[in-house]
């Protein structure tokens, strides 16, 4: 008598496996940051959801770059757009060197997109925005590490 029959169940229980590994990437491959991205994707629309436009908020910068790209400043965004960023000393900085709260989230996507070799993110609980993230673009490069803070987010009128 031949095993064929014997081994048909076997077999059988192969094949559903072998279906259900591959079936297993139909959404994609997973890369590690899918949390990340949920959460992000989560954030951004708590956010969107409030529809603020208008806003302040402290934010600061750490990183290996100049020391005036370091100093705390209060941000200011108007229709989506930021218009000042002043320094604790009051004096006006380069507004283009600042973030809306949808650069942040972009900044974010963008170190999960390119596989950051590191990425820690908080969000605000009750506005969804981003409070700090570091990220490490590469284990290899020194000294391009990022943290951002951006607290006391205040809607404006």
């Amino acid at each position: 008598m031949s095993a064929l029959p014997r081994l048909r169940p076997i077999l059988g229980l192969a094949a559903l496996l072998l279906a259900a590994v591959a079936c297993d990437g139909v959404n994609g491959p997973t890369d590690g940051f899918d949390h990340e991205r949920e959460r992000l994707a989560q954030a951004r629309a708590q956010w969107q959801s409030r529809g603020i436009t208008s806003y302040s908020y402290a934010f600061h910068r750490s990183c290996f770059c100049a020391p005036a790209s370091r100093e705390p400043v209060t941000v200011t965004v108007r229709g989506g757009a930021v218009v000042s960023a002043v320094g604790a000393d009051g004096v006006p900085q380069d507004t283009a060197l600042y973030y809306t709260v949808e650069g942040l989230f972009g900044l974010i996507g963008d170190a999960i997109d390119q596989d950051a070799f590191q990425l820690q993110v908080q969000y605000d609980p009750g506005l969804g925005y981003p409070t700090t993230a570091y990220i490490d673009r590469s284990a290899q490069i020194a000294d391009e590490e990022l943290g951002l803070t951006a607290t006391g987010l205040a809607p404006l009128r």
